[in-house]
């Protein structure tokens, strides 16, 4: 398998009307995640909505270091709340090529962390703090965590976009 560097990589202001995704990705329906991913997610966004899954794809290759085409993306909505079990350190699925998260609202004082790994020792690399309207893209073999320990109140979610897929 090919891989091609990417590093991790913050945009600002993604999206020119973040409440529009945030509005949708409240109307969806979630399940319990059976992944890696915490909380609750929705299914995936290209069958939510088609253009808007390309429209994003088109905006997320601009910042795929030089790279032309998205052969295969995942992508879909995700909820914490303080219910939630918090995870581990992890990693996105290894055999992508990029990775990413969209934080469509922000819950005060949390940061994303990513990890350098020894053995089966993490020392904290780079410490990202959460914003509304941040995308955050990553290799999927960089380890990283973020904490839901930070959710005070039972009703507040934490809603995310999550991505990874394959380039060309």
């Amino acid at each position: 398998m090919r891989y091609f560097n990417q590093p991790v990589k913050i945009i600002d202001d993604f999206f020119e009307f973040c409440l529009l995704y945030t509005d949708l990705a409240l109307e969806q329906e979630y399940i319990k995640s059976e992944h890696i991913f915490p909380g609750n997610i929705s299914k995936p966004i290209n069958e939510i909505n088609e253009k808007i899954f390309h429209n994003f794809a088109k905006k997320i290759i601009t910042h795929l270091n030089g790279k032309q085409e998205i052969t295969h993306m995942y992508t879909f909505f995700n909820y914490v709340t303080k219910l939630d079990e918090d995870h581990d350190i992890n990693i996105y699925y290894p055999n992508f090529d990029f990775s990413g998260i969209i934080f469509l609202n922000s819950i005060e004082n949390n940061d994303v962390v990513f990890y350098n790994r020894i053995d089966n020792n993490f020392t904290p690399s780079i410490t990202i703090k959460m914003k509304e309207n941040r995308c955050i893209i990553f290799s999927p073999k960089e380890y990283f965590k973020i904490h839901n320990s930070f959710i005070n109140n039972e009703n507040d979610k934490l809603v995310t976009l999550r991505f990874f897929g394959q380039v060309s």
